[in-house]
């Protein structure tokens, strides 16, 4: 869903595969690189104001990327992805963005997926950053859903968690979906 009626021409068209190829390697980078969020954001600013090439916009948002470590970077990453007006562009940056975030604070990343402007990127976000929050601790993810405030983690991350349950413990899951479902409509 693009968020402006005309489209910005100088930002290149990303396929799926240039957003997989920039999320394996923000995943291989070793947490212990150090890079400034400032100057990483400004580079990538840069980036995007100019008729940089595509790969250019790849290793700024990687520099990007690396350069968000605590939740107030995370937090000023996501403004910055509300400043992209192309979904097309930002989709694998976010994507990258918040799978790194929810492997080093799912609770944090699944409350942030609402400051996201876009309605069908928080679609996404919601459902991943909830799947990769279950293969670590599905109880854990399950225990902050149910508290959750209302949102699109709250709404569509049940369904994730359950779905990564299902494929170690189908027997489980099973059961705490019927628990999901009676304690929502008792609710």
């Amino acid at each position: 869903m693009a968020r402006n009626a005309e489209p910005d021409l100088r930002i290149p068209s990303w396929s799926r595969e240039a957003g997989d190829v920039m999320i394996a390697h923000v995943k291989a980078i070793p947490a212990c690189a150090l890079v400034d969020f400032t100057a990483a954001a400004a580079g990538f600013r840069d980036a995007m104001a100019g008729n940089t090439p595509e790969h250019g916009l790849l290793a700024a948002a990687e520099r990007l990327l690396l350069a968000a470590r605590t939740t107030e970077d995370f937090l000023r990453l996501v403004d910055l992805i509300n400043t992209v007006r192309s979904d097309a562009l930002i989709e694998p940056i976010a994507l990258a963005a918040f799978t790194r975030w929810a492997q080093a604070d799912p609770e944090a990343a699944a409350r942030a997926v609402d400051r996201v402007d876009s309605h069908q990127l928080k679609h996404h976000l919601a459902r991943e950053v909830c799947r990769i929050w279950a293969r670590r601790d599905p109880e854990g993810a399950l225990a902050f859903l149910e508290n959750a405030p209302p949102g699109f983690a709250r709404r569509l991350g049940p369904e994730a968690v359950l779905s990564v349950l299902a494929e170690t413990d189908p027997e489980s899951a099973l059961a705490r979906a019927r628990e999901w479902k009676s304690e929502s409509e008792r609710s």
